[in-house]
């Protein structure tokens, strides 16, 4: 998944549009919209800026994005496959918890 679109999900679950998310973290409203529908890729420091707004670590956004077709090793693809089973349940828990 391309991490526009896992902010655009993020930001969904949260309950913020655009306008708002970007208003919380001080981008303009257009580069959230390019962001999110993968025109544009966020620098570090919009990513730290996103995760800080949307109370999601950099990490997992990084992690929800991670594409196993990208890897070409098919045993680093076996192992991206069930490292992300294994922490789709620990994340899901985690912020089940914190709702």
């Amino acid at each position: 998944m391309h991490i526009g679109k896992v902010i655009k999900e993020a930001r969904l679950e949260k309950g913020y549009s655009q306008s708002e998310l970007a208003q919380k973290t001080g981008i303009s409203n257009s580069y959230l919209s390019q962001i999110e529908s993968e025109k544009q890729d966020p620098s570090l420091e919009t990513m730290e800026q996103l995760s800080e707004a949307l109370d999601v670590p950099t990490y997992i956004l990084f992690f929800k994005a991670m594409q196993e077709e990208n890897i070409q090793n098919p045993d680093n693809k076996r192992f991206v496959r069930e490292i992300k089973r294994a922490m789709q349940g620990i994340v899901d828990e985690l912020y089940s918890e914190k709702a």
